[in-house]
């Protein structure tokens, strides 16, 4: 199957992916989208994703659904890392969040999506812009998802920073996060990003 894109190349390719984790590739529904099925040890479903290789003027993107609850949280930080490398500045991850109650529970009181520990994982990955789609538009857009991407340059990076910070402060003034240790664990953790981000804009 062909694809211009290089990470995405690699990635329907297989490479990077966590052991045990074998892939199955087939054709979507154009020529630059393939579909793909983890599983894990040969028999057990991990999750379903697609990807889409890109075209003039469409990036490339890559979208992970109809995760398994219980068995992808063993793999979730090595496959962050697989989609991570196969994406570049400014093109679409997309995660289905539904399997992880916590993320459900922290986005419906309003807290900002790294918060949550899809988004923490991702913004660990240097994905730096967020948008959560909750009600996705049309029967096949999918179930509710979390968007990240990338920075296409420094300055980027940091406005988006700084905003993520200004998400954190605003949410906890005006909410506790009872019954959320790791959201709490996360906002000591993004304390110092915070801090550093404060610094470099002055």
């Amino acid at each position: 199957m062909s694809c211009a894109h290089e990470g995405m190349k690699r990635l329907i390719a297989g490479h990077g992916l966590p052991e045990g984790v074998s892939l199955r590739v087939s054709r979507g529904r154009f020529r630059e989208e393939h579909n793909l099925v983890l599983m894990y040890l040969g028999s057990h479903h991990l999750l379903t994703a697609k990807s889409f290789c890109g075209r003039p003027p469409y990036r490339a993107w890559l979208e992970l659904f109809d995760i398994d609850p219980l068995l992808f949280p063993r793999l979730e930080g090595a496959i962050y890392d697989w989609a991570s490398a196969a994406l570049g500045a400014a093109e679409p991850l997309y995660v289905e969040y539904l399997w992880d109650l916590e993320t459900v529970m922290l986005l419906d009181r309003g807290a900002p999506p790294v918060l949550t520990r899809v988004g923490f994982e991702l913004l660990r990955r240097g994905f730096t812009w967020f948008k959560v789609w909750y009600y996705p538009e049309g029967f096949m857009e999918g179930g509710a998802k979390l968007q990240a991407e990338k920075p296409l340059n420094e300055a980027q990076r940091r406005r988006n920073l700084e905003e993520v910070c200004s998400e954190i402060r605003t949410f906890a003034e005006r909410l506790t996060i009872a019954g959320a240790p790791g959201a709490l664990r996360r906002v000591q953790q993004l304390s110092s990003i915070c801090s550093s981000t404060a610094e470099k804009a002055l």
